[in-house]
């Protein structure tokens, strides 16, 4: 706006004009030549997460009330409102529970721990930060053995052959449990196992692949896993006392032999385990 001889003018005009008297007593006659240019408002629409500088001012809560001013192209105010939205970030924490591992996010764990943080977005856009807290049971595997005489009995079941045995439950942590029994049964007609024990040889052990068995006629020899599985298996056509199995093509770790053997004492089968590691 203008204020001219009196006057408030609120737009631009060439015909405006004031009369007065000259030096001379005469009409001076002046016409205005106006140009107005505006004053410019604007809002700044913002949304951010957490914080917003805006012209030097962190702002970290929502508002609608500051401004700016600055100067338009013709030298008239310039007036900007800020309309901020600030949404927050969040964060959570999730437990987990697993057997031997667990996969998160593309990554597996094979140990309890407290503190890997993957970030995502929230609804709102912002981030979104959850810290894991894992623990990590383990399955148990383990290997006994025991001899007896007729029969075993051995978690509700009862075994009259000597054999591998295994037994599937769970830990108290939930897990698998996978306990393996090698299992000697001496009959009371048969034969005496300190007997068999001082005649029958399975050497070297350690080994690193062929093993040894001599010193009683051999009818079969069948290799088990420390799981229990059956993994080779040889029947030998004519009865030998010295025979050698070649382990070589199976991994390293923990093999039963389980023996049937004709103990010439008595002339029939009779079948005995023996533990080898292989190396």
């Amino acid at each position: 706006s203008l204020l001219w001889n009196g006057t408030v003018y609120t737009s631009s005009t060439n015909t405006a004009t004031h009369t007065f008297t000259n030096s001379e007593g005469c009409d001076s006659v002046v016409t205005l030549h106006l140009t107005l240019n505006h004053s410019v408002r604007t809002n700044d629409d913002l949304v951010a997460c957490d914080s917003a500088v805006w012209h030097g001012i962190t702002y970290r809560q929502s508002t609608n009330e500051p401004l700016f001013t600055t100067v338009t192209s013709a030298g008239c105010d310039s007036i900007v409102n800020l309309h901020l939205t600030i949404n927050e970030s969040t964060s959570a924490e999730e437990y987990q529970t697993a057997c031997d591992q667990f996969s998160w996010h593309g990554v597996t764990y094979y140990e309890s721990v407290t503190g890997p943080v993957f970030t995502d977005r929230n609804a709102a856009g912002c981030d979104s930060i959850i810290t894991l807290h894992l623990t990590v049971n383990y399955s148990v595997s383990d290997t006994i053995s025991d001899t007896a005489t007729n029969s075993y009995t051995w978690n509700g079941n009862t075994y009259t052959t000597s054999g591998v045995y295994t037994f599937e439950g769970q830990t108290q942590d939930g897990c698998d449990s996978v306990v393996t029994l090698l299992l000697t049964i001496i009959q009371n007609e048969g034969v005496d196992e300190i007997d068999v024990a001082q005649q029958l040889k399975v050497y070297p052990n350690p080994t690193s692949g062929l093993v040894t068995v001599s010193g009683l006629p051999i009818r079969m020899i069948e290799v088990y896993d420390n799981a229990g599985r059956l993994v080779k298996q040889i029947t030998i056509p004519s009865m030998s006392d010295n025979f050698t199995v070649d382990l070589s093509a199976l991994p390293a770790g923990a093999y039963v032999l389980r023996l049937t053997l004709d103990h010439t004492a008595h002339h029939q089968p009779y079948t005995t385990l023996r533990r080898v590691i292989k190396r």
